[in-house]
């Protein structure tokens, strides 16, 4: 239950970081993730202390632009509620926030809509697009479509039925390319995210905390001295002591490594 006002700060926080080089072709990187949650919070109180929210609002909202997009047959103004009368709500109503997804997401969404006209009818894309997600446009009127659908049916002539399902069958595979490479992104997504959290989680700078805060480690120490210099000599061995779950685990690991006890002096 997000507000207007709300995604779109989101939005600006997240062009923002994207200016600032932390939004990479494979996603927001932590730092990013960091900064937004910090001042999305200071302003708005909502108790998101993880990412999993402002995924969730930004795959919404780039469903809802594609949508949108398929809608309004890949036009920019909206000049098609005399073709289309199902979709003049957009003309009485113009979904919030729609110049921030413009600049989001116009590069990357492929509609397929070059392939359709709104002739064809509304019925196939009703039936393929989600409709469960709470805006205009997601939503079509179901008496409009049914009425027109048989009105189409009673006037068409057998050679025009079949040139029309023709038509909406090529517009349902449109929709269905736009959700499958949606889908494709997501994925991609999760893994680099994945990717990330593990480079994060061995980073000098992680494995170094985590060294200074094992139980018995005295700071400088011979067992401390070869252990940093271990810890930074390469990433695998960074990989393999942050894998250990348990402190002991990485102690013993690192006595074996280095060849210095703990309790060496």
């Amino acid at each position: 239950n997000w507000s207007d006002e709300e995604t779109r700060y989101f939005f600006q926080l997240y062009v923002d970081e994207r200016k600032k080089g932390n939004r990479t072709s494979i996603g927001m990187n932590q730092t990013g993730k960091a900064y937004i949650l910090k001042k999305f919070e200071e302003r708005f109180q909502r108790g998101y202390n993880k990412w999993n929210p402002f995924k969730n609002r930004y795959d919404a909202c780039r469903k809802k632009y594609a949508t949108f997009r398929l809608l309004t047959h890949n036009r920019t103004a909206l000049r098609y509620a005399e073709e289309w009368p199902g979709a003049r709500k957009f003309k009485s109503k113009v979904i919030a926030n729609m110049d921030v997804y413009e600049e989001e997401f116009r590069s990357v969404v492929v509609t397929g809509g070059e392939g359709w006209s709104a002739q064809t009818g509304e019925a196939s894309l009703n039936s393929t697009v989600n409709g469960n997600d709470d805006d205009e446009a997601d939503s079509v009127d179901k008496d409009m479509v049914e009425k027109q659908t048989q009105t189409q049916t009673q006037t068409q002539t057998q050679a025009g039925t079949s040139k029309a399902k023709k038509r909406r069958t090529e517009k349902d595979k449109a929709v269905e390319a736009v959700i499958r490479r949606t889908e494709v992104l997501d994925k991609k997504n999760k893994i680099a995210e994945q990717m990330l959290e593990r480079e994060h989680a061995s980073s000098v700078e992680n494995v170094l905390e985590t060294l200074n805060g094992l139980p018995g480690v005295r700071m400088w120490s011979p067992f401390h001295e070869a252990a940093i210099e271990h810890l930074l000599a390469n990433e695998a061995d960074r990989r393999g002591f942050i894998a250990f779950p348990r402190a002991e685990d990485k102690i013993r690991f690192l006595e074996l490594r280095t060849r210095k006890n703990l309790d060496d002096f």
